[in-house]
């Protein structure tokens, strides 16, 4: 009988800025993702290591969160002018930062 070996371990990792969903267009604002922390990152947002593009998840040290409050995006068109919101978010804590975050139960993220 030939022993079963347990299957290689994975290190997927895709290329820094890949953008994994971009459905929403229209206006001007713009959302930038920094993650400063040792682990890759998905925004609702997940942390892990080995990010399965084909299941949509990291398949160890899985970390669950999600931003406290919503973000704003707007454009107004008014008397000529036109202004916008533009956003930067950490995937780490950052000091000066004020964005909270709460952890979310693993079978209540959104896929």
């Amino acid at each position: 009988m030939v022993p079963l070996k347990p299957p290689a371990r994975h290190t997927r990792r895709l290329v820094n800025g890949t953008v994994l969903l971009s459905a929403i267009r229209g206006g001007r604002g713009a959302l930038t993702v920094k993650n400063g922390g040792s682990h890759d990152g998905v925004f609702y947002f997940t942390t892990g290591a080995d990010y399965d593009r084909g299941a949509r998840a990291f398949t160890r040290d899985c970390g669950f969160s999600r931003f406290d409050d919503p973000l704003r995006f707007r454009t107004v068109y008014s008397a000529g002018r036109v202004s916008w919101d533009n956003w930067t978010l950490t995937l780490n804590t950052v000091f000066g930062g004020n964005a909270g975050t709460s952890d979310v139960d693993p079978d209540a993220f959104p896929v």
